[in-house]
């Protein structure tokens, strides 16, 4: 990420300050064990100087809620993008994505890291299928608000209300 970085500011911001906007979720530990890390979606820019007051946060709490809000804030902040966004996505890793506001809209491979990382949230899977019963339950039913919602909590949801599907 630092290349990512110091490559933008090279390149971009030329002697001008940056700021990185970081929208992220908590890592997730059962007992000592580290189950999914923390994920964030961070925009980089150039700044114009207006410093947001500081945020006085509270010490963490190892509160599922606050572990599905986080989640929640990431996928938020991931299905705001469009594909006519005028986003450049300057780095994605399986638990970030570090992206800057562009003159041209994305190209095909930026959009498909945008809804693949998308997709992980809506479906819970992939990195995110470690997560703990609980908080796959807490999430789906939050993230019912997504048209693409569909994770195995919905299917086994719809298959005691519906009884299960007819195999043909």
């Amino acid at each position: 990420m630092r290349n990512v970085i110091r490559r933008y500011l090279e390149l971009f911001a030329k002697e001008r300050e940056i700021f990185l906007k970081y929208t992220s979720s908590y890592p997730i530990f059962d007992e000592d064990k580290l189950l999914v890390g923390s994920k964030a979606v961070i925009l980089m820019g150039v700044s114009n100087h207006d410093y947001p007051t500081r945020d006085d946060l509270r010490d963490y709490e190892k509160n599922p809620d606050y572990q599905v809000k986080g989640l929640l804030a990431v996928c938020r902040a991931l299905t705001k993008i469009e594909p006519e966004s005028q986003i450049k996505v300057n780095y994605s890793s399986p638990d970030a994505i570090i992206s800057s506001k562009t003159r041209g809209n994305m190209t095909k491979e930026e959009w498909t890291i945008i809804t693949d990382k998308t997709k992980e949230f809506t479906e819970i899977n992939g990195n995110l299928s470690a997560l703990p019963i609980q908080i796959k339950k807490q999430l789906c039913n939050a993230l019912t608000i997504y048209e693409d919602h569909f994770c195995e909590w919905c299917a086994s949801t719809d298959e005691v209300i519906n009884g299960p599907a007819d195999q043909d």
